[in-house]
This record gives C-alpha cells, sequence and structure tokens, in this order.
C-alpha cells in the first residue's frame, strides 16, 4: 500500500480508505492486499 500511496500522492490510510469505501479496487494474495497499475491508472482518469 505504500507504493500504491506513493503512486497516488495520498498517506497510506487514505489507500487503504478508498479499498474499503470501493473506489480503489485491490487484490488479496495471503495476508497482503495488492493494486494494479492499470488499477490506480484508473482511478486517476475517474478523479479528473
Amino acid at each position: 500500500m505504500t507504493d500504491a500511496g506513493k503512486y497516488l500522492s495520498i498517506s497510506r490510510t487514505k489507500v487503504y480508505e478508498l479499498i474499503n469505501s470501493g473506489a480503489l479496487e485491490s487484490v488479496t494474495i495471503g495476508r497482503s492486499r495488492r493494486v494494479s497499475v492499470a488499477q490506480l491508472q484508473r482511478f486517476l482518469k475517474s478523479q479528473s
């Protein structure tokens, strides 16, 4: 989530808030969450 936060210029906490609200899609692998670069780009486009 740290890398996703850097990509979006937001905090890790905000990334989790976006995931929990459904605004940002993620995939759970084991105990970690992953957000694809394509999903980050879609999110940025939707915010413009």
